[in-house]
């Protein structure tokens, strides 16, 4: 009885949370029957006869929240609880879930503890090292094992389509050169949809940018990222007290993703084009910037960086085209520090 139902929990689970796929490989079913058989075999006196994973999901982000929508849409699944090292979400809801403090996890009753989005190898040595986590508790979410419902990037695409063409109108109204950058240009020329993603990145003309920001207090929903103090004076920063902008359209129901638009302000001088991405310069040839190609997003005509399979290699690696199954892909800018973006 026992093994029957460790080989149907085998199977309800993504095939490579247990073998290869992930960073647990095969330990876990090796190791699945300690885990396992004292939930079924009434020693413990924790029996569950529905045998569903209880997982608590680490962080709070775009991210983990994607991976709760798909969890709970699953029959072998509950999540029980997020975890964050912030602070200022501790104590608080997420998706009508409490959001906890790492160290609770010592007090919780759970089978795994999920961890989606970037950030992971760090996060893994906290829970085993500093919390004491079984690693084979510790499930390093692939993107193909929590992919959003179809539903959802209809209703999430529409979203996008409305915010964008806002945004696109004010800029051009503005007279502001911009175009599609990061994950979003990535996006478009692997052929993905943007309502994959967090966000629909920006890269707008640093001449006139903190007058956008104004302009677009009028009729958006904005937060302003101001340069920080560490890299206002360098003299490689765009000429604006801004670095970037972002505009959302929250949805129609609360747990659903809002739409988001980030503007990221760029210097183009005569030979390089420069702009801080997370205290990181990123610096590239202005070249692709000096003219404009143009792709299309649901009936939305988006602007492209010229020359961008180069610029993506530039900024990514020549492995750009090949969509990574975990979030931790790097800016490969030479010399730069490496940064976790897509």
């Amino acid at each position: 009885m026992a093994l029957a139902l460790l080989e149907r929990w085998k199977h309800a689970i993504p095939q490579s949370f247990f073998a290869g796929g992930s960073a647990l490989g095969g330990e876990l079913y090796r190791s699945a029957a300690v885990t396992i058989l004292p939930l079924v075999s009434g020693s413990t006196g924790d029996r569950r006869p529905s045998m569903k994973r209880r997982i608590v999901i680490f962080t709070v982000g775009f991210h983990a929240r994607a991976a709760c929508r798909h969890l709970r849409t699953r029959p072998d699944c509950e999540v029980m609880a997020f975890v964050d090292n912030n602070p200022a979400v501790q104590g608080t809801l997420r998706l009508g879930l409490p959001v906890e403090a790492p160290a609770a996890l010592r007090d919780m009753a759970y089978d795994v503890v999920a961890v989606p989005g970037r950030n992971q190898a760090a996060i893994r040595r906290q829970l085993v090292q500093e919390l004491g986590v079984p690693e084979e508790r510790v499930w390093l979410v692939r993107k193909s094992e929590v992919p959003p419902a179809p539903a959802e990037l209809v209703t999430r695409g529409q979203d996008l389509v409305l915010l964008l063409r806002r945004t696109l109108d004010v800029l051009a109204n503005a007279g502001l050169r911009h175009w599609v950058l990061h994950s979003s240009l990535l996006a478009l020329a692997r052929g993905q949809d943007l309502a994959h993603f967090s966000d629909v990145d920006l890269g707008v003309d640093a001449t006139g940018f903190d007058a956008l920001a104004e302009r677009l207090r009028a009729g958006f929903q904005v937060e302003l990222f101001p340069h920080p103090e560490s890299v206002r004076n360098d003299p490689r920063t765009p000429a604006s007290q801004i670095g970037a902008i972002s505009l959302t359209l929250p949805p129609a129901r609360p747990d659903d993703e809002p739409a988001v638009v980030d503007l990221h302000a760029i210097a183009v001088g005569a030979e390089q084009a420069r702009w801080w991405v997370d205290q990181r310069l990123l610096e590239v040839p202005a070249a692709h910037f000096a003219g404009r190609d143009f792709s299309h997003y649901r009936g939305v005509t988006l602007p492209l960086p010229l020359a961008s399979p180069d610029l993506l290699a530039r900024l990514y690696g020549p492995d750009w085209s090949t969509p990574a199954e975990v979030w931790n892909g790097r800016y490969a800018v030479p010399g730069l520090p490496l940064a976790a973006v897509a």
